[in-house]
Order: C-alpha cells, then sequence, then structure tokens
C-alpha cells in the first residue's frame, strides 16, 4: 500500500500553532494519517528547541493549503532560481560598482545596500535582466 504524502505551503506555516519549546520540521512531504472532505491530518516531524528529543505532531491541515509531491519540486526550483537570479544580479552590482569606482561594494553586502550607494554616486542602476 502507498502512503499518501502531502507538502504544506509556505505560506501557511506561519498559522500552524506550535509550542515554545518545540522545532517542528515542517519543510518538505509529510504522510497523510486521516482525510477529510476538506483538510489533511498530516504526521509532523521536529525536535525540541536544544535538540534533546524527537518530536511527533499531528496537524490538521487545510486541503488547499497542501501541495502534491510535483508540486512541491516545482515550487522548491522556482525558489532555488529565485535565488540564483538574486545571487547573479548581487554580483552584476558589485562589478558595476568596481567598474565605476564606487567605494566600499563588496560581495555580502545586500542587494539593497549596493543600489542605495550606486544612487548615492548618482549613477543608474542597471536593471535585473541582463
Amino acid at each position: 500500500m502507498r502512503v499518501m504524502e502531502r507538502a504544506i505551503k509556505r505560506w501557511f506555516w506561519g498559522k500552524i500553532e506550535k509550542e515554545q519549546y518545540v522545532n517542528l520540521d515542517l519543510d518538505g512531504m509529510h504522510e497523510v494519517v486521516r482525510e477529510t472532505e476538506k483538510a489533511y491530518l498530516l504526521s509532523v516531524e521536529g525536535c525540541t528547541c536544544d535538540g534533546e528529543y524527537d518530536v511527533y505532531r499531528k496537524i490538521w491541515v487545510p486541503k488547499s493549503c497542501t501541495l502534491t509531491a510535483e508540486e512541491y519540486e516545482a515550487e522548491q526550483n522556482r525558489i532555488d532560481k529565485a535565488f540564483e537570479d538574486g545571487r547573479k544580479y548581487n554580483e552584476r552590482l558589485v562589478a558595476f560598482c568596481k567598474a565605476n569606482k564606487i567605494k566600499g561594494a563588496r560581495i555580502g553586502l545586500r542587494t539593497a545596500t549596493l543600489i542605495k550607494k550606486i544612487e548615492d554616486a548618482g549613477l543608474e542602476v542597471p536593471s535585473k535582466i541582463a
């Protein structure tokens, strides 16, 4: 018998009640324990804040707030691509700053900080599209 699994949408993570001393691992796929017309009872693993004990919780999540394995993988790919695009844009801004002799620009600065340095120098910020 195949076990049905669902992932929880990221925006719903903050709406899940948690004990203060528990860190639930909400990312990834979770086993469906029970199902009603409108919700899934998911088995979620976690640990105590000190990491000493494993914790297992069953939480109800509306079906509209879950993803199938294929949807979860597509969402992860979208997040990874957005991160990579942001990293490349940040590197382009650093190179632009160095080419225009803007002081203090380096890898590791936030993109917003680099944009502010470029604007303060009176230059036009390069677009995100290369």
